[in-house]
């Protein structure tokens, strides 16, 4: 009697098409896995960017030494998480060319450079995914057009094209979407009169 030899057509057929379907059930877990892979790295470097900030904070502003220089925020902040250039990037996106400092995908609130104490540190966005490494205009600007700026410039990318990571300054982070945020008027507590924060939609004051 002749031994069997092979696939027939039939079971290679029925082979192809189970491999299809486990392909398509494992596709849509791997996406899920890199996205929040992605999400939760992201979160990661948020934080310590909102940790380093608040540890430059914590040494040189009692030593009269000024205000934080948002201009300069990653290489100023660059010592406080080892010189680690991958803190900057969110693995996203790809970074953005640094006029000054470091390449990096985040944004740093501009008014962090203009206050030495927060009003409401839990409630008042720090750092976040941005287009440009500060996000925020000088505060003599129209206010109207700069919060149509802000908005603009959000990265929402956890999930694209709606959820952005934003840190804020007393270190938490959170995903929100991106019409959950909105720059309003905070006054700092007789620091700077009238200054203005970044600070959540539902957390507004007017």
């Amino acid at each position: 009697m002749r031994s069997r030899k092979g696939f027939t057509l039939v079971e290679l057929l029925i082979l192809i098409a189970i491999v299809a379907i486990l392909v398509t059930l494992l596709v849509p877990a791997v996406r899920y896995w890199r996205e929040a892979s992605a999400r939760t790295q992201c979160i990661h470097n948020l934080k310590v960017i909102c940790l380093g900030h608040n540890n430059w904070r914590a040494v040189n502003v009692p030593k009269g030494l000024g205000v934080f220089p948002v201009e300069t925020w990653t290489t100023t902040l660059a010592p406080y998480f080892d010189n680690k250039a991958s803190i900057l990037i969110c693995p996203k996106a790809a970074p953005q060319p640094a006029t000054t400092g470091l390449a990096t995908n985040y944004g740093m609130n501009f008014y962090a450079g203009r206050t030495r104490r927060f009003r409401d540190a839990s409630h008042t966005i720090l750092a976040l995914d941005y287009k440009s490494a500060i996000a925020g205009t000088d505060p003599q600007d129209d206010y109207t057009e700069a919060a149509e700026l802000y908005l603009q410039s959000v990265a929402a990318r956890h999930p694209a094209p709606d959820m952005v990571n934003v840190g804020f300054v007393d270190g938490h982070v959170e995903t929100l979407p991106t019409g959950q945020i909105n720059p309003t008027t905070v006054c700092a507590d007789g620091e700077i009169a009238g200054n203005v924060y970044w600070t959540t939609r539902r957390n507004r004051r007017d």
